[in-house]
């Protein structure tokens, strides 16, 4: 869709577009990388001047997203330049603990949000320009680089490490040519670059590991994330840890089904669900080391319960079977926790 922002804070299109990468859904036109997802927008930034102020606004954002229940924050601004009377920072205070809106980027991690933003696209200005801008230096935002389809740093793209010498970008994703839905009427589509788009695209991958895992926090989400890259074991300041392999991440994450034959677990084992995706009939194995009582429930997206079963079970493998006649297709949480032992969780997709 096409914003009519007009009235609100100047006239832009650049959200429209990083919108598109991250829940865009036309099959055959654009596919975002997390399409289907619940969003919440927040317009924080002013297109008709560059004042401190909109750091105030994006934190001001930041909050009523927290307020919301959001999970990850994906942001597409750069901070460092301000029209007069606000002074400028400078490449010293890219340490991740004087801009205001990098303060309130690393406390929104802190409560739980994964907050993702864009490296900037200064990588051909002369040093010390060519480098990240607030709050891409913030040590627990994830701050997203671009490259193009031969995987090397894209020219704009722009450089680490923050002054105080940590690595940035954290990873990088394609920025070069993506297709973004167009903002000049409803139906159409262009092409765009810059670090703006590889950091929603990025952001759809952090969404699709909490699909996984809802109880990840951010920095398990970055820590999956980097050690997928393709340069995870000799991270820099040009492509940070690299490209990374969501997939697998998301192999990391999920529980592993053991073979029929294993040796004796000494602890409590949730396997993997199957058949998952399922249809209306879904099996949930697991192990007891020792016999005792066993709680399984079920949750929706919202949290609420749908099914519950308690029961003494035996030693050994068992399996649980739970029909979801007359359910809504999508998401489900089930909980197994066993007497004695820590609660196991795994997401289920009914079809």
């Amino acid at each position: 869709s096409v914003a009519d922002d007009t009235l609100q804070m100047g006239s832009g299109s650049h959200g429209t577009k990083t919108l598109s990468c991250l829940a865009g859904y036309d099959p055959g036109n654009l596919i975002g990388t997390a399409y289907g997802v619940s969003v919440a927008l927040a317009k924080t930034e002013n297109t008709e001047y560059e004042l401190k102020i909109e750091e105030d606004n994006w934190a001001a954002g930041i909050q009523w997203l927290d307020s919301l229940g959001c999970v990850v924050a994906t942001s597409s601004v750069s901070y460092l330049a301000f029209n007069a009377p606000d002074p400028s920072y400078t490449y010293e205070d890219l340490d991740g603990n004087t801009a205001i809106i990098t303060i309130a980027a690393d406390y929104a991690v802190e409560r739980g949000i994964v907050v993702l933003n864009s490296e900037g696209n200064n990588g051909n200005e002369i040093y010390p320009a060519n480098k990240m801008n607030a709050p891409a230096d913030g040590d627990s935002v994830l701050c997203i680089g671009s490259v193009g389809t031969d995987s090397l740093r894209a020219s704009f793209s722009s450089y680490g490490p923050t002054y105080d010498g940590r690595i940035k970008p954290d990873l990088v994703a394609k920025g070069t040519s993506i297709r973004v839905a167009s903002t000049s009427n409803t139906t159409g589509y262009s092409s765009s670059s810059g670090s703006s788009f590889s950091t929603p695209i990025t952001a759809g991958a952090c969404a699709l590991l909490l699909q996984a895992d809802p109880y990840l926090t951010p920095m398990q989400v970055h820590a999956y994330l980097k050690e997928s890259a393709d340069q995870a074991s000799s991270p820099d300041t040009v492509r940070g840890w690299g490209i990374y392999d969501v997939w697998a991440a998301i192999q990391e994450v999920l529980p592993v089904e053991e073979s029929p034959i294993v040796q004796t677990p000494s602890e409590f084992k949730l396997y993997k669900p199957y058949p998952n995706p399922f249809n209306s009939v879904v099996t949930v194995p697991f192990y007891l080391p020792t016999a005792g009582d066993v709680r399984i429930r079920f949750f929706d997206t919202n949290g609420r319960l749908v099914f519950e079963n308690q029961k003494w079970r035996s030693a050994g493998h068992n399996r649980y079977q739970q029909e979801f006649h007359k359910f809504a297709s999508g998401l489900y949480l089930c909980r197994v926790e066993a007497q004695g032992f820590k609660e196991a969780t795994v997401i289920l997709h009914l079809k």
